[in-house]
């Protein structure tokens, strides 16, 4: 299972993954877990690869979690699952992050 992580800290990628792991993934599909820093960088690797899962932050150096979600759901034919994993839990940021087409918070 191809797994995109977008955070910019990298001690929340680092606990992302230990907490991935953790978890058997299926015989046939072992976790590939792929990290990005920037939103650009996962976007222009989306342009040239599929991913089984995407694991969103909010904040970003570039852009903002809302903003990649709704260029994933407008620009990739796949309907690829995607989870924000954020300190952010206010009413109002669940509201928004699952309007920009996030499955789950």
């Amino acid at each position: 299972m191809r797994v995109a992580i977008l955070d910019d800290e990298p001690a929340e990628l680092r606990r992302v993954e230990q907490t991935l792991r953790q978890i058997p993934g299926p015989a046939d599909q072992p976790w590939s877990l792929h990290f990005f820093e920037r939103g650009e960088d996962l976007l222009r690797q989306l342009r040239r690869e599929t991913f089984d899962l995407l694991i969103v932050d909010w904040h970003l150096p570039d852009t903002t979690g809302p903003e990649v979600v709704r260029w994933v759901r407008q620009n990739v034919a796949a309907r690829v699952p995607i989870l924000f994993v954020t300190h952010r839990q206010e009413e109002r940021d669940i509201v928004e992050g699952l309007g920009s087409g996030a499955d789950d918070f």
